[in-house]
């Protein structure tokens, strides 16, 4: 069942040409299905062990018996028996034991021939599910994706991002409606949509804030749905934006969020005059506060001295 969860939440990555995913976008769901196999692996280790443990306890079982046995026989009772206990008894219980022991075994026995059929179906199960998957996106709708922004930005100075979903016959007319605000354009792709849709905004060192809901339901009748963030770069330098797209589709009567593609921009940070003079006197303030002293004794010192140069005049 464990597995069966986990191919549910598989996300499933389309190239804007419609052609087959990308090997390494499953890398995460390869990863987390190695790491079942190890699972699977460890547990029959642990299997193993405690099978030659009971093997142990059989043995030593087999010899009390047989000692038992040979009491028996002899008409002898053991000295960690009371006077008063049953050999015969004592025999019958221990016969018990070991039969307990042996049906044990033989069920882990069974168990561990069991595991290979067990994986080997959940990985029948996983194709389905991936298979299932895939027939469902490529029912999905092809439209138009166009992410506006800064392609530069400051250090700690607030900027807004934008998402538009739209056909491809109403993208001429967003282009324009771009252009005529003077917004950049720093990804203009396609993206296989439900009819409701899920974008969501990553940068490691952005402060990021969402304007709208990042689940909405395109609109048709507009032919444009946005989404908005406002984004703050938090380090200068080269910094990524990664936008996640995901789409909805219906598994067991529920509807399931698939990630459809990951949309990627660097972003050059400058870290602008005031905060260079910012990080400056932050990173040096002690150096700075020490010759400002002394750079006021020299002033000070050169105003004497011109004064005293002057003549003086009768």
């Amino acid at each position: 069942m464990a597995v069966i969860l986990l191919s549910i939440s598989t996300f499933y990555k389309l190239n804007s040409d419609g052609t087959e995913p990308n090997e390494n976008y499953f890398s995460k769901e390869k990863q987390e299905i190695e790491e079942r196999i190890i699972e699977i692996k460890k547990h029959e280790e642990n299997m193993e062990k405690l099978r030659k443990e009971r093997l142990l306890e059989i043995k030593e079982y087999k010899e009390r018996l047989e000692r038992s046995k040979k009491e028996i026989k002899s008409n002898t009772i053991p000295n960690s028996q009371a006077p008063n206990s049953n050999p015969t008894k004592n025999s019958k219980e221990i016969k018990k034991r070991l039969e307990e022991e042996r049906k044990r075994l033989e069920n882990l026995e069974i168990e561990k021939a069991n595991k290979p059929k067990e994986i080997d179906k959940n990985n029948k199960q996983m194709e389905t599910l991936k298979f299932e998957q895939k027939a469902k996106i490529e029912n999905f709708l092809k439209q138009s994706l166009v992410v506006t922004s800064n392609e530069e930005m400051h250090l700690k100075k607030t900027y807004e991002v934008s998402c538009i979903i739209t056909d491809f016959n109403n993208k001429t007319q967003i282009d324009k409606t771009i252009e005529r605000e003077r917004r950049s354009k720093i990804i203009d792709d396609s993206i296989k949509t439900s009819k409701i849709m899920s974008m969501k905004l990553i940068g490691v060192n952005f402060d990021i804030q969402e304007l709208n809901e990042s689940k909405q339901a395109l609109n048709f009748v507009d032919n444009q749905t946005d989404w908005k963030w406002k984004v703050r770069p938090l380090e200068s330098g080269k910094q990524i934006l990664e936008i996640e797209g995901y789409a909805y589709i219906d598994i067991e009567g529920e509807k399931t969020p698939i990630k459809i593609n990951v949309y990627k921009k660097e972003i050059d940070v400058n870290i602008g005059f005031v905060n260079a003079i910012q990080l400056t006197l932050k990173k040096n303030w002690e150096w700075i506060f020490g010759i400002v002293p002394f750079l006021w004794f020299l002033l000070n010192r050169y105003k004497k001295k011109k004064l005293e140069m002057q003549p003086i005049i009768e």
